[in-house]
Parts: structure tokens; sequence; C-alpha cells
């Protein structure tokens, strides 16, 4: 099997394309894919840079990148051994036994009235007796050969009639089952839901405020001080029911319901419906979460929220850190959203939880609440745009590299000269 590198290299030039023309393209840098068509991958800081980079060349030049990415995990495509050796002839050689049914069995029986005949003094009536019997023998053995070839490809065709038939079977029930699916479905439970069957999503809220447009069994895990609340939309009738650990909740359209975790007259989050049809549960509900109390009201002071000067310029180099937003109440949740304008292997890590990674296309967005501290980290960082939205609808824009670099930003509130500050620097 030809190597990896040489496929690539083989797949390129059959296009007729300039490793300077496949950078332009891909974003990647031109030593990376250097490294990658020769084998050599010690100019990659990792073996996830190799996999992300390898597939985004091999898509890009029509091939199949998990079959490649396949291919590169066998332990011979690394080493180089070739698995397809040929196998040693199985021609017998002087003192081989002979095979059964060769020379044994096919040699002629002894001719009748030679010497070691044992009918030499037989009479010659009883030879063609003898001969007779022979043929008789002969003629039964092949008619039952003939009878078992017979049988045998009469069992073969029952299987294969078997066989067709189970599909055919199987395909008409499947069939069956869809299209009943469909009648019994109302005439809008498959438009807005995007498909008849879903599987339910559990969003893991790291900030607020938060909006999404929820299906039943969806549910929201929201951080209230150092714990956890699930809220889990129950069902969609005249109202949205959702069920909570304080209990079930019912909310009309534009109505707002109050959790109150710790019991102290005051909600601390509130969970609103927007958008809603009465008694369509498969258009779902757009539902939005927002803090109440004291850190609401900083967060709602838009007034006091300002777009750093610096924040206008794109962050591309440098340790310096870039400030995007100057509070005088002090830090308040953001929202970032990440456009992604290439492929590009992406990780974040939201007030210090687990990181969270996934290989992005062309076109797919991604969005990330938190609290105080974002860190992201891009393969490619020309390939994704940031914008980080703020209190009252204001936006700054984030650039975090070249094409086909690997960048790693931490947005992170810091307290200055009498203000908190929001800013994005680099880190390791």
């Amino acid at each position: 099997m030809a190597r990896i590198g040489q496929r690539l290299r083989d797949a390129r030039t059959a296009k007729s394309i300039s490793l300077e023309r496949v950078a332009e393209d891909t974003n990647i840098g031109l030593r990376y894919l250097t490294g990658l068509e020769n084998d050599d991958h010690s100019a990659f800081p990792g073996e996830p840079y190799v996999v992300g980079f390898m597939r985004n060349y091999a898509e890009y030049l029509g091939l199949d990148g998990v079959a490649l990415l396949a291919d590169y995990r066998r332990p011979e495509a690394k080493t180089g051994t070739d698995t397809d050796a040929s196998n040693a002839s199985n021609v017998p050689g002087e003192g081989t036994p002979p095979a059964e049914g060769t020379i044994e069995e096919n040699a002629p029986h002894a001719a009748v009235g030679t010497e070691a005949s044992p009918r030499k003094e037989a009479p010659v009536a009883g030879k063609l007796a003898a001969d007779a019997v022979d043929a008789r023998q002969s003629k039964a053995s092949a008619e039952k050969i003939q009878a078992g070839d017979a049988s045998v490809s009469a069992n073969r065709g029952s299987r294969v009639m078997t066989v067709v038939l189970a599909v055919l079977f199987v395909a008409v029930l499947v069939a069956a089952l869809i299209f009943l699916g469909r009648k019994n479905a109302g005439p809008d439970e498959t438009g807005a839901a995007g498909s008849e069957l879903r599987t339910a999503v559990e969003y893991r809220v790291e900030g607020l405020p938060f909006e999404k447009r929820l299906y039943v069994d969806d549910s929201l895990v929201i951080s209230v001080g150092q714990d956890l609340y699930k809220i889990r939309l129950a069902g969609i009738d005249e109202s949205v029911n959702f069920e909570t650990p304080f209990g079930p909740l019912r909310i009309g359209l534009g109505e707002e319901g109050a959790l109150d975790p710790d019991n102290d007259g005051e909600a601390d989050v509130a969970i609103i419906v927007t958008d809603f049809a009465k008694k369509n549960a498969a258009a779902g509900a757009l539902v939005r979460a927002e803090s109440r109390g004291s850190d609401a009201a900083d967060a709602a002071s838009a007034s006091e929220v300002q777009i750093a000067p610096e924040a206008a310029q794109s962050a591309t180099t440098g340790s310096a850190p870039t400030y995007l937003f100057r509070s005088t109440r002090g830090p308040y949740p953001f929202v970032t959203t990440v456009t992604f304008r290439g492929p590009c292997m992406f990780r974040y890590e939201a007030d210090r939880r687990e990181w969270v990674e996934k290989y992005y296309s062309k076109g797919e967005a991604l969005t990330i609440n938190a609290n105080n501290t974002l860190v992201l980290w891009a393969s490619n960082a020309q390939a994704a745009r940031v914008s980080v939205q703020a209190s009252g609808g204001k936006t700054a824009d984030l650039e975090l590299g070249g094409p086909g670099e690997i960048a790693v930003k931490r947005l992170s509130w810091s307290q200055a000269e009498g203000a908190w500050t929001l800013g994005a620097a680099d880190a390791d």
C-alpha cells in the first residue's frame, strides 16, 4: 500500500496544483503541507494537529478523509511495512505424498487376461458378465452423483429465494411503519423540529442571558452560585410546561417563571417563553434564561458598559492584552460567538470547566456563554472569527491569528484604576 504522503502528493500532482496554491486555499502552512507529503511530522506540535491538517488536505484534494485517517492510524502505515507479502507456493516437492485422488486413485485396473489379473483363467462368458456388472455400477454411481448435484443446486436456490423473500418482507415492514408514523403525526410535527425523530438535547448554560429553541425533553443545566440546576421542557399545550428541582412551572407566551434556589424570596433566575404555538409540541418553544438580583442589575446597566478603543483593532500577535469592554459596576457574563470561515479544529474552556473540542467546517457557528474567563484554542486561527457580546447588545470582534497558525486566546475580567476590563491575551 502506498504511503499516506505519496497518496496526497499523487492526488495533488494529478490535479496540477502547486503546494503554494493548496496553502492559500486551505489556510494550512506550507511547512505542514510539505511534512504531510513527506510523511515527516516532526514540525507538528502534536498528533491532533497531524490528524486535523491531514483530513483537511485530503478532503481538499477530493480524497476520503475518514478512510485516509483510518489507513494512517494502522501501525503498518506509520512503519512502512507491507502486509501484502506473497504466500509461499504449495507445489509439492520430492518426498511429498501424492494427493488423494491422483495417480493411485486414477490408475487403470489390471488388464483382464494378464498374469496379474485374477480373471486370467475365467471363461469368456464370466469375463463378459463381470464387465457388465462393472458397467452397471459405473452408471449407477454417475446417476447418484448427478442426483446429488441437482439436490445441492436445488437447496442453494431455495436458500437464495428465502433470503430474498426475507429482505423484501423487512423492507415492506419498515415502509409500513414509516407510513403509519407519518399518518399519525400532526400537520406541523415535522417542519419545525427538522425531523420526525430527534434526540433530546441537554444545554449546559455557562452564563446568562441564554436563549434557545427547546423541544420536548430538551433541558437546560443552569449554574447558580456553585450549584447546577436542571430545567426540562416536559410538554407544550396551552402553555409551556417545565420540570425543575423546585417543582413544575407552567409559563405562557411572554410570561416569566422564577427560580429561587436559596429561598430568600428573591428570584435568582428567570425563565421566559418568547415564542411557541399552542398544542404544537413539534414546533418547540423559544426559551430565554436571565439573571435576576444584583448581578442582573449590573449587567442591565448598558450605559455603564463601554467598548474599549483598542477593541476595534484585531488581536493577532504579541502578548499584550487587547481590551474589549470596560465596566464601572463590575464583571458580568458575556456571550462569545465563533463563526468558521474554513475547516478548523476548535476547543474552548469556560470558567475553568472541562474542555470542549470539535472539528468544524466552513459555515458552522458556535455560541459560548461565560461568567468570568474563557480560553479559546484554534488549529487554523484565521478560520475562526470571534465576536464578543456585552450587556446592552454591544459587540467587539476579535481575530485569533493568521492562516495555518495555532492560536490560544484567554478572555478574562481584570480590575485596574477603579474599573473592570474584559481583555483578550495570548495564552500557552
